[in-house]
């Protein structure tokens, strides 16, 4: 495979560290919701530290291509990540994706925010509270760019 494009947008397993086992998640949120959100996930656990930086690896890469296909798709792209480690993975996966859709001329450019919506299941299940996230809001230079006159 081409190292210089990104892999396609596979089914990912996270894994619960004490049992190896888990549950089968998409780079989407679900087929009914928004198809440019995405997550960016913060430590990653593993036998060694070579196991852990590969598995970080691994999902940086991930979360860039499916930026670059979110903006090829949709224009746009919103990653939620909360945690010091999420949210440096976060700003790794938008450089790389500003790569891979240099070639296609889309010049990305992204605003971060804050967020203290919906949290998913963390939140149902009550092992957090009071949790903000960060929101990095991805889009192409020219349509911020326009909508910055439009609004102005």
């Amino acid at each position: 495979m081409n190292n210089d494009m990104p892999a396609p947008i596979v089914e990912q397993t996270d894994a619960d560290p004490h049992t190896q086992q888990g549950q089968t998640t998409s780079s989407f949120r679900s087929k009914g919701t928004d198809p440019g959100f995405l997550v960016a996930k913060g430590r990653f656990h593993g036998e060694t530290d070579d196991d852990r930086k590969n598995a970080e690896k691994k999902h940086v890469k991930k979360l860039a291509s499916a930026i670059f296909m979110a903006m090829s798709n949709h224009g746009y792209a919103t990653i939620r990540a909360v945690g010091p480690f999420a949210n440096y993975n976060a700003v790794k996966a938008i450089t790389i994706a500003m790569g891979y859709c240099a070639p296609k001329g889309i010049e990305l450019c992204f605003v971060p925010s804050f967020d203290e919506g919906n949290l998913g299941s963390l939140r149902q299940e009550g092992h957090v509270d009071g949790v903000t996230a960060m929101v990095y809001s991805v889009k192409g230079y020219k349509e911020w760019a326009e909508e910055e006159e439009r609004d102005g």
